[in-house]
């Protein structure tokens, strides 16, 4: 006769290949995931780079208004960097809305100048702009 031990049966230890090939899948998710964000991240770093620039060549054309060239009402225009950033100076005289500015002849009153950096960007192309106020002369 044969004899079946009673008492607890042995227990498995270790992982199914089901559960293993979750892991794996769940793992690789995850590192796509990851890759697409730092990708992402790396475009939304060259954008910027474009901007920064932007922003420093229209910087410099804004402090060109009244050392440079006069205060006074006129348009230039010019390109930067190669021929990537292709820069517009308007400057027109300023008018108060509210009406509070009043020019005199010991002041002749405040211009508008306007600034405006445009690229061909990779997918879309970019513009950058800046205003001031200068005082005529």
């Amino acid at each position: 006769m044969l004899h079946i031990p009673h008492g607890s049966p042995r227990t498995q230890t270790g992982f199914t290949l089901l559960e293993v090939l979750v892991a794996f899948v769940l793992a690789a998710i995850g590192i796509v995931a990851l890759i697409q964000a730092f990708a992402g991240g790396l475009r939304n770093l060259g954008k910027m780079d474009e901007y920064v620039m932007a922003a420093m060549v229209a910087e410099s054309r804004l402090a060109e208004v009244g050392i440079l060239y006069p205060v006074a009402e006129g348009e230039m225009e010019g390109v930067e960097e190669g021929g990537k950033y292709r820069w517009h100076v308007l400057v027109s005289p300023y008018e108060d809305p509210d009406g509070l500015v009043v020019a005199t002849e010991q002041s002749p009153g405040l211009f508008l100048v306007d600034v405006e950096v445009s690229w061909a960007g990779a997918r879309r192309p970019g513009i950058f702009r800046l205003q001031s106020l200068r005082a005529g002369q």
